[in-house]
């Protein structure tokens, strides 16, 4: 018996799960796999290596916006099932699609066609595209399979141009081929390259506006900090074995101080979220991150304490309240359990300097975490993957602290 799932791509391939008795045969571009996971590794090596075929060129003199649809629209809307499927099959058509979306808006950025651009995802681009305050949008506007189009408006034009994939061009040069067509009609709707001397000078600025911390969630360069951390940032930056990752913004939550970025080519051991049960008052809890950057040493600086309240300010329910110190620059790093599981994300500390003045008593390491159960929501509704272990064997304070800095990095900011 044979069911077959129709379903669009940035590559505009036609992707066929051949079901056959017990067996499921998971099919991208002629070659056939017996798992989900083999497929996808492969999907993987295919999307980067064709990411890797396109040179970057001068940027356009201009902001761009780019919205993909989330995993839950994509299933909802982008793939049409005749017959009985197997359970697990719309799901991996769902992840290879969310993949295909992700590198068409990372092609942008890896041609850096604008001077700034924002990559989200969203349960509706359509509409996230029409509040998108910068010089452009660019969305995927998929209500169906059949009428599933790429567009890009201008800010305050009304109007919006279709920017189909050429499938004419031979597929390992689509990407290049789509790229140029997004800067040639932004081009068209009056944006102006950079001088190159103007790229020169930004690149050529080697010392921040601001730092803070971040750490890696997922093996695909993904990089949780704080919103505020990222904020106004025109560039931003991390750092890991020597090397400096570019970082794109790709989600923030202004409201609880989240922010997802993407560093590509990063390769790092994620970090793992405890669950709200693994975290008690008066928990023992280590806060990992880089305070004073130019000052203190290179490496990630740790710091202990205890969880000395399960609420923020105000009973905040977001928060936890730690009394592990934590300096400028901390912000965004995790907060480890004894089990080396990230329990919150270091977010604040109280200003002593305006306690003491309103109150007369200067207060001693009360700093703030947001809660990983926070975290996880921000994450899911974002449409990104994590790893999540609830308990785990108890750490050593220096196993804890090796594991701290395995999935924590810095990150830049430049204005």
């Amino acid at each position: 018996m044979h069911r077959r799932i129709h379903c669009i791509a940035w590559t505009a391939c036609l992707l066929t799960m051949l079901l056959s008795g017990c067996a499921t045969t998971y099919k991208y571009e002629n070659h056939e796999y017996t798992s989900a996971e083999a497929a996808l590794s492969a999907v993987r090596r295919d999307m980067q290596s064709q990411l890797a075929s396109i040179q970057p060129g001068v940027p356009l003199a201009a902001s761009a916006d780019i919205y993909i649809p989330d995993r839950q629209r994509i299933a909802a809307r982008g793939v049409v099932t005749t017959g009985a499927v197997r359970p697990g099959v719309i799901e991996y058509v769902t992840e290879v699609l969310f993949l295909g979306f992700e590198v068409v808006a990372d092609s942008l950025d890896r041609a850096r066609v604008f001077e700034r651009l924002n990559i989200s995802v969203s349960s509706d681009p359509a509409y996230a595209a029409g509040a998108s305050q910068s010089d452009y949008a660019i969305w995927l506007d998929l209500r169906d399979p059949s009428t599933a189009q790429w567009y890009l408006s201008r800010r305050g034009s009304g109007a919006k141009t279709p920017m189909p994939m050429d499938t004419g061009v031979e597929r390992s040069r689509r990407g290049a081929a789509w790229t140029r067509q997004v800067r040639d009609v932004a081009t068209i709707h009056g944006a102006s390259a950079v001088a190159r001397a103007d790229v020169s000078a930004v690149r050529s600025s080697e010392t921040p506006d601001s730092s803070g911390s971040g750490f890696v969630i997922n093996r695909g360069g993904y990089i949780l900090t704080n919103a505020h951390v990222v904020d106004g940032c025109t560039r931003i930056v991390a750092k890991r074995d020597g090397k400096s990752f570019e970082l794109l913004a790709i989600q923030v939550d202004e409201h609880n101080d989240l922010a997802i970025v993407k560093a590509h080519g990063l390769s790092a051991k994620p970090g793992l979220l405890a669950s709200d049960s693994d975290v008690s008052l008066g928990s023992e809890v280590m806060a990992v991150g880089f305070p004073l950057r130019g000052l203190l040493a290179n490496r990630a600086s740790v710091t202990t304490g205890v969880v000395s309240n399960l609420s923020g300010i105000a009973n905040d329910a977001r928060y936890l309240q730690i009394t592990a110190p934590v300096q400028q620059g901390n912000s965004g790093g995790p907060l480890l359990n004894k089990a080396g599981r990230v329990v919150g994300i270091v977010v604040s500390k109280l200003d002593a300097l305006t306690v003491a003045v309103a109150t007369g008593d200067v207060p001693q390491n009360v700093n703030f975490a947001v809660k990983s159960s926070i975290v996880r929501t921000f994450l899911e509704s974002s449409g990104v993957s994590f790893l999540q272990e609830v308990g785990g064997a108890r750490l050593s304070g220096e196993q804890i602290g090796v594991v701290g800095q395995a999935i924590t990095v810095p990150i830049d900011c430049w204005l």
